[in-house]
């Protein structure tokens, strides 16, 4: 057997591990495992978006609290697209002279949990003012 037959599979070895130390330097940025999305109550949402400035019950403007338009929407089997509209872009005419300012940043999840909120049966008549300074 010839010296470089003799040596092969030394060669092989290192070839491998050359591959194997050349395909690990890869230099593209890996996206960072995403945080676990904290799916929030229909209460908070409603804080963090600070809907409460205007529709809370008994508001001076004379807009619509949630029961009103829980009440407005009770038949109408496309009330929670038109509310996930006129959140989403905004929008007059409905409730009066009050333009609705659109809220493009919501995302859809939070969009879905603060409408089903609005449209629910079960959402309370009275929202404790305290929660409105909730830190």
């Amino acid at each position: 057997m010839t010296a470089s037959l003799k040596n092969y599979p030394v060669y092989c070895g290192i070839l491998m591990i050359s591959l194997m130390a050349l395909s690990a330097c890869d230099d593209r940025q890996h996206a960072p495992v995403a945080a676990p999305v904290k799916i929030e109550s229909f209460e908070e949402l409603i804080i963090k978006h600070n809907c409460l400035a205007c529709h809370l019950e008994g508001n001076s403007m004379g807009l619509p609290a949630w029961p009103d338009v829980a009440e407005k929407y009770t038949d109408d089997k496309t009330a929670a697209v038109h509310l996930i509209n006129k959140i989403r872009h905004g929008g007059a005419g409905e409730w009066g002279k009050m333009d609705m300012p659109p809220y493009p940043e919501i995302d859809e999840a939070e969009l879905n949990i603060i409408v089903d909120g609005i449209l629910s049966v079960d959402y309370p008549k009275k929202l404790d003012k305290a929660a409105l300074h909730k830190d």
